[in-house]
């Protein structure tokens, strides 16, 4: 129940409904349910059961791209364009007993840092860099780095903050890499933005942030994040921030 054609192909322990194709297509243990088709002058061999290898393949972007449909195993091809992609960006983060906040002076939720309890503080944007690899120095969260092209974001964000009256603004942002390598705060593209105010001791204790943008043309590695501001001067008692966003 194994197929072997080409030169030393399938040659030792070839395994059950295994289809080897070319010279030196899983000439040792190949697995399982596996297809290897084999143009090089190369060994290639399995790593896995109900798997399949093919070699060489000619590089030439187009503008469609290869699909296996696991229920029939037919591979068929669309337009790259036609299939949506789409990433969920979900997180929940407290700041409790942090140090004064200063008077209309953005801030991102970060990790790492000590003043925090809940595990997570906050840092003005202004201070906040990245290395060029796209990894936070400091921790930044809240925050996407778009693996593809982006146009539309949706979702929910849900904002607490007590003890302390004040307005806080609820603001979205993207950035280039390379910009965010230098600084966050004077090269970030403001999206979208709200404000709420919030009461000591007033129910609700918290608001929700409905998110509904579209054309907002982000391109793979720019980054998207959520930053804070504060209307005025206070100690941050307690700051929560809970989110569920769609990209597509």
């Amino acid at each position: 129940n194994a197929v072997a054609i080409g030169f030393n192909a399938g040659r030792c322990n070839q395994a059950t409904n295994a289809i080897a194709i070319g010279g030196y297509a899983g000439r040792t243990n190949q697995h399982t349910n596996s297809i290897i088709i084999n143009a090089s002058v190369n060994d290639i061999s399995s790593i896995s059961t109900d798997s399949c290898y093919i070699n060489p393949i000619r590089s030439n972007a187009t503008t469609n791209t290869l699909y296996w449909d696991p229920a029939t195993a037919e591979v068929t091809y669309a337009p790259v364009s036609s299939v949506p992609i789409s990433y969920t960006l979900s997180g929940n983060y407290s700041v409790k007993d942090w140090a004064t906040a200063a008077a209309n002076t953005e801030y991102i939720f970060v990790e790492g840092l000590l003043g925090s309890t809940y595990g997570a503080t906050f840092l003005p944007s202004s201070n906040a860099t990245i290395n060029p690899d796209g990894t936070f120095r400091a921790g930044v969260k809240a925050s996407f780095l778009c693996p593809t092209s982006i146009n539309n974001i949706t979702g929910n964000i849900v904002l607490s903050y007590i003890d302390v009256s004040n307005t806080l603004g609820l603001n979205l942002y993207k950035i280039t890499l390379a910009d965010a390598s230098n600084n966050y705060a004077s090269n970030a593209v403001l999206l979208d933005s709200s404000s709420f105010a919030f009461r000591p001791n007033t129910f609700p204790y918290y608001r929700v942030y409905p998110v509904n943008l579209s054309n907002i043309s982000m391109n793979s590695s720019d980054i998207f994040y959520i930053a804070v501001r504060f209307s005025a001067a206070s100690s941050v008692a307690s700051v929560g921030l809970i989110y569920t966003l769609s990209f597509s």
